[in-house]
């Protein structure tokens, strides 16, 4: 699978920027990627790229032309990843900074967790205290109770003495006038007496109703430091969690190297290994050859034909390594025996046949069209087409003697076509 990044890209200003390649180098190796490989992409006119990159961590490069070489930065690819553009990518978190920054959250967790704690701590330290508070009010209020008895009681004592002033004033007159006084002041205290047990009745029951609410406020203390206590566990469970999930992606991103590596993909360079030599870099239109400690030497005495991976027919010039679809291609010494075997005016066909056209095609290949007179329509026949002759006979008796031809046919009519050597 792979992630496909694109967008324009433009200068300082906002115009497009041209005549640019996108250089993407492997920094390691994932599971389809190999470290140190190389890929390219030209924007066109108006700054515009698409590519569709492999998972993977690349080093961005941005090579334009008559400038030197600018590293734009990073890039990393997750499984994950969402579409977007190279600087969305290139502005990404990276996993450098992926461990830091997930040590900085856990402390942030592990700080709210203590916090959460210390709440806890606070509020039954809270509800103790009004758990404290409610019985001094109830203790408060009993106190008050047994008070209103105590007034209830010295006013019957003070109703009696009433009484026995009474009985004593009918025997004296002063006497009496004293003990009408004392009763007059007694009936006062009585009253005073009763006022005080009655607001004292009332102050128990204000302190009755105010230990109902220190009660309740204790109760909410009390769910509330429970509730804290299941925030700060949840908040340290979560911190774990984010500190897996963080470490998750990069247990098996490291592999072990072999001593010697060389792909011999699409270019001579080794991924591990040392190997002493020089290989050649392009710059926009400039070919710059640099010095490499991993670079395989490779040499041939003559130039050679090869088809790349695109399908087309080119020429490798001496000591140039020659790049297939299937990768370096290398091969023994030959010689070719057939003669004109590049011309095609030159080939050997049946006389009623011409050849009409001789070019090359879009892949270099050259050609010829053979085209039959009208003197065999209607008629079926055998012809010879393209008969090319060797310049001598080819001993392949023995072990490891062959010989080899190549060669491509178009037929538009459904027509059988046999090649025969």
């Amino acid at each position: 699978m792979t992630v496909k990044i694109s967008g324009v890209l433009k200068d300082g200003t906002g115009k497009p920027v041209q005549n640019c390649t996108i250089v993407l180098k492997a920094r390691r190796t994932s599971s389809t990627v190999v470290v140190n490989t190389v890929a390219s992409e030209n924007p066109d006119e108006a700054g515009r790229y698409s590519m569709d990159v492999e998972y993977g961590q690349y080093s961005v490069t941005l090579l334009v032309e008559d400038f030197p070489p600018s590293h734009a930065g990073t890039i990393t690819v997750y499984e994950g990843s969402r579409p977007g553009t190279l600087n969305d990518f290139l502005g990404a978190m990276t996993e450098d900074d992926v461990r830091p920054e997930a040590l900085r959250r856990f402390e942030l967790m592990v700080n709210e967790v203590a916090r959460h704690a210390g709440a806890s701590s606070q509020s039954a330290a809270a509800a103790k205290k009004s758990e404290t508070a409610a019985a001094s009010s109830k203790n408060a209020a009993k106190t008050s109770e047994t008070n209103a008895a105590n007034s209830a009681q010295a006013a019957a004592a003070s109703q009696t003495a009433s009484a026995n002033s009474a009985t004593a004033a009918k025997k004296s007159e002063t006497s009496a006038k004293n003990s009408e006084t004392a009763t007059k002041a007694s009936e006062k205290n009585a009253k005073s007496s009763q006022t005080a047990a009655k607001t004292s009745e009332t102050n128990a029951k204000d302190s009755e109703a105010n230990a109902k609410v220190s009660e309740t406020a204790a109760a909410n203390s009390a769910k509330a430091s429970a509730a804290s206590q299941t925030a700060a566990k949840a908040s340290e469970d979560a911190a774990r969690e984010y500190a897996n999930q963080t470490a998750e992606p990069y247990r098996y991103v490291l592999q072990p190297l072999p001593d010697v590596w060389i792909p011999f993909n699409d270019s001579l360079d080794m991924i591990t290994g040392y190997s002493p030599g020089y290989k050649k870099v392009k710059i926009g239109d400039n070919v710059v050859q640099v010095a490499s400690d991993k670079q395989v030497n490779f040499s041939r005495a003559s130039t050679a034909t090869y088809i790349n991976k695109s399908g087309e027919l080119k020429t490798a010039e001496i000591n140039e390594p020659r790049f297939e679809k299937e990768g370096l291609l290398i091969e023994g010494q030959r010689t070719n025996y057939m003669l004109n075997s590049a011309t095609p005016a030159s080939w050997g066909k049946s006389a009623n046949m011409n050849v009409a056209e001789v070019g090359t095609d879009s892949f270099g290949f050259t050609y010829g069209k053979f085209v039959c007179n009208e003197s065999l329509i209607g008629q079926s026949t055998t012809l010879n087409m393209a008969v090319v002759s060797t310049s001598g006979a080819v001993d392949v008796s023995g072990d490891n003697k062959c010989v080899t031809t190549s060669c491509r046919f178009k037929n538009g009519f459904g027509t059988p076509v046999k090649d025969q050597v």
